[in-house]
């Protein structure tokens, strides 16, 4: 014995069939065929139940997404602010230093510092550690100095923001690098005053949370960047504006 009712979708494409079936004859009579057709009327019912669950938490999935984005960018507003007013003070390089410091933990990187070139000297200023950072990459950013190939030794005279999504993958990349741990890093330059140019150069482990530079970390970065460069342009000329006060001619 055989019996199936077709499974028909709202649409009207017959997806499937409920069906029973016995080694044995089993007449079914007009009851036990209404039965079959209301069950399969339900499942039915069941499988647009869940096609419609799953569409409610993709949307309720984006929304949250949305709602994240949002409050991350509030957050880097905050933090733009907060560099902004303290650009606004009368800061020298170790305090802006310190500013610097506080896009870190907004932009969930593990490091962030400045970069000062002067001729061939290179040194570098640490404005923010994550705790979890080890110490083989707490070291990488002095050592990525000593390779003339490597890829920091072409950001001298660089004048747009670098981003690298995969260090690893760059082929100039460093061996001792890729092996500490480092997957992402972006380089924002800051300018040339006298002979000194300045970098920015943050920087997430592989393992970060943060798999790649979202839209809004760009933008939190290069904000902060024309601040950054506004400020050491104001300290450069007052530290001229100092020195002819001292001079007489």
């Amino acid at each position: 014995m055989y019996a199936g009712a077709p499974l028909t979708s709202p649409s009207g494409y017959r997806i499937g069939t409920l069906c029973v079936l016995d080694d044995q004859p089993h007449p079914l009579t007009p009851a036990d065929v209404a039965a079959l057709q209301d069950l399969a009327a339900l499942v039915v019912d069941e499988l647009e139940l869940r096609i419609k669950n799953l569409h409610l938490s993709r949307e309720l999935g984006a929304q949250e997404k949305v709602g994240q984005e949002l409050r991350r960018i509030l957050e880097h507003g905050r933090v733009l602010e907060g560099v902004s007013s303290l650009m606004d003070l009368d800061l020298g390089p170790e305090e802006i230093t310190l500013a610097a410091g506080l896009l870190g933990e907004a932009l969930g990187t593990d490091y962030t510092g400045l970069v000062w070139f002067q001729g061939d000297c290179i040194r570098m200023e640490v404005a923010y550690t994550h705790p979890r950072l080890p110490a083989a990459a707490q070291a990488v950013p002095e050592q990525l100095f000593g390779w003339p190939s490597s890829i920091i030794s072409a950001l001298k005279n660089a004048t747009a923001p670098l981003y690298l999504e995969g260090y690893a993958a760059h082929p100039n990349a460093v061996e001792q690098v890729v092996v500490a741990g480092i997957g992402q890093i972006a380089w924002l330059p800051l300018g040339t005053r006298g002979t000194v140019t300045s970098l920015l150069m943050t920087v997430r482990l592989k393992d970060n949370a943060v798999t790649h530079w979202r839209s809004s970390d760009r933008a939190l970065l290069e904000a902060a960047g024309r601040s950054v460069r506004s400020a050491l342009d104001r300290r450069l000329v007052m530290d001229a504006a100092l020195q002819e006060a001292r001079q007489d001619p």
